[in-house]
């Protein structure tokens, strides 16, 4: 009896694990500073973790340091080119 209840125990922890796991990865960058910002208030033995302070103290917004657009290019945006198109009717 006693093994079936530790692998059941050790099933929910992991699967416990996961989900923290990916939510964390999901989430936005302001409730993940808000999340770290909170668990660094709460205990503050985590106030030794670079990456936790280095998260709270991000700016937010653009330039952010996230991947997802063009706007942490050092480099100046290059000018648009227009491109006039005709359009000719069929007869």
């Amino acid at each position: 009896m006693m093994p079936q209840f530790l692998q059941a125990l050790l099933v929910y922890a992991v699967v416990a694990l996961c989900t923290a796991y990916s939510l964390w990865r999901l989430l936005p960058a302001g409730l993940k500073r808000y999340a770290a910002a909170a668990l660094i208030s709460r205990f503050p033995r985590l106030k030794t973790y670079q990456r936790l302070q280095a998260l709270v103290q991000q700016p937010s917004g653009c330039g952010s340091g996230c991947s997802s657009c063009g706007s942490n290019d050092s480099r100046p945006a290059q000018a648009v080119q227009e491109h006039k198109i005709e359009l000719f009717r069929r007869r």
